[in-house]
């Protein structure tokens, strides 16, 4: 089992999560460009980014629930397909197993410097991928 730590990219000292999802949604398409950008620059390393299928689909159910519920589940969907769309071809994006072959995963060293910078970090997602 391989872990892939949700990518951050520290800005003014503060670990911000850039991994996808809600936070895609919730920042301007040319902020996470910069995130990303930034954080392929300062790291020399492939970021993990993502998104659920539930996020292309603005005309999904709406659910009752909390205030932070609903913005949390439901906050920028009707954009979010064109900010992907938008953001696809700025980067060479890849499967998870391109990614561990890219990089030589096999190797207990690799595995260990992501588990060290995942400590390091204030902000922790994860995504898990069995081989």
């Amino acid at each position: 089992m391989v872990e892939f730590p949700g990518s951050v990219c520290r800005v003014a000292g503060l670990n911000v999560p850039i991994s996808g999802g809600g936070y895609f949604r919730l920042y301007p398409a040319r902020v996470t460009s910069w995130l990303l950008q930034r954080t392929l620059e300062t790291t020399q390393q492939p970021f993990m980014f993502y998104i659920h299928p539930w996020e292309l689909d603005p005309d999904q159910p709406r659910l009752t629930g909390s205030f932070r519920s609903r913005f949390r589940q439901y906050q920028n969907l009707a954009s979010t397909e064109r900010k992907l769309d938008w953001l696809l071809p700025k980067f060479r994006f890849g499967t998870m197993s391109e990614s561990l072959e890219c990089c030589g995963s096999t190797q207990p060293s690799i595995m260990n410097q992501l588990n060290s910078q995942l400590l390091q970090t204030d902000v922790v997602g994860t995504s898990v991928v069995l081989k």
